[in-house]
């Protein structure tokens, strides 16, 4: 069987937390270097003979790193197609928070791709990778390939083959389903669909003189693996949601209540009570667990004068808003 993996450049160093674009001189962190050996030692097993990437300086060393933990040494191919979005020339530079202010026709970008010069398209942006793995896939059947490229470029990858509609917020819906990778299922001329495919069948489309000369493609499939821990990962919880002790009358929240502002009549004041409960709350999460972290706000130490200033002054001004 054919086999595409797709996969997304590892965490950039950027300690201005700027948009980097296509802009040289972002290197990957340590936990970046980290994350691709990883990738590399999972792919270790599973015959990988080929990487194309984005000739950007993270996705080049994010290939290198992979298949330096691979059995045997394997072609690194630069590939432009899997370069990062167009539109990152604009905003590239500009801290993420400054982007609105500084880069107004992000706005525009965000509202519709393509409308502006320069900015891809979803069906351009997803279809160039898109045309890669096809590519990948027709010049190396039944072999495993690995393509390493962007998040832009890769999500509207996923979303093409996926068939959902084109906008924005499909874009971006995808991003919590965890890893995947693209399975490649050759269609035989004449047959009306892949024996992998589990879409519903439609009705043939009546083939041209045209069509009948283009070469047969190949369908995707989506696999998307379950994600596994190591062992012996440990896992953590917190206990406090909201303030957890209860009986903070110095707030907002709790005068609030005592006005009679909840509609069902409960308070928080009690809350859940751990200030006398703690010893409960920790046998209850006791089983098992090696540590235990406790916080100490500062808003929590403040002198009794303060909080009868504090009080005095939030009196003196109810009515008033």
């Amino acid at each position: 069987m054919t086999r595409v993996y797709l996969v997304r450049h590892a965490d950039v160093e950027n300690p201005r937390r700027v948009l980097y674009g296509h802009l040289p001189g972002f290197p990957l962190s340590e936990r970046g270097r980290a994350q691709a050996v990883e990738v590399g030692k999972r792919l270790r097993d599973r015959g990988v003979t080929r990487i194309l990437h984005s000739p950007l300086e993270r996705a080049v060393e994010t290939a290198r790193l992979i298949v330096e933990q691979l059995p045997e040494p394997v072609p690194l191919i630069s590939e432009p197609a899997l370069l990062e979005a167009e539109f990152g020339r604009y905003l590239q530079g500009v801290p993420f928070w400054q982007i609105p202010v500084r880069r107004p026709l992000w706005v525009v970008h965000k509202a519709r791709r393509g409308l502006l010069p320069g900015d891809e398209a979803i069906d351009r942006l997803g279809g160039r990778v898109v045309e890669v793995v096809h590519r990948v896939a027709e010049e190396h059947p039944d072999e495993v390939s690995l393509l390493v490229s962007h998040a832009d470029p890769l999500q509207a990858a996923w979303l093409l083959m996926d068939g959902r509609p084109r906008t924005e917020r499909e874009l971006y819906r995808s991003r919590s389903t965890g890893r995947a990778c693209w399975r490649s299922t050759w269609r035989a001329p004449g047959s009306s669909r892949s024996t992998t495919s589990r879409r519903r069948r439609r009705r043939p489309r009546r083939r041209t003189a045209a069509s009948r000369s283009r070469p047969v493609r190949h369908r995707l499939t989506v696999v998307v693996e379950p994600r596994r821990f190591p062992p012996g990962f440990l896992w953590g919880c917190a206990t406090a949601a909201h303030q957890v002790e209860g009986s903070n009358h110095n707030c907002d929240w709790w005068e609030f209540e005592q006005r009679g502002g909840v509609l069902t009549g409960d308070s928080a004041d009690p809350a859940c009570d751990q200030y006398r409960r703690f010893r409960e709350d920790f046998a209850l999460l006791g089983a098992g667990s090696t540590t235990r972290r406790t916080a100490c706000r500062s808003s929590g130490l403040a002198s009794s004068r303060h909080r009868a200033s504090s009080t005095a002054r939030r009196s003196s001004t109810t009515g008033r808003c």
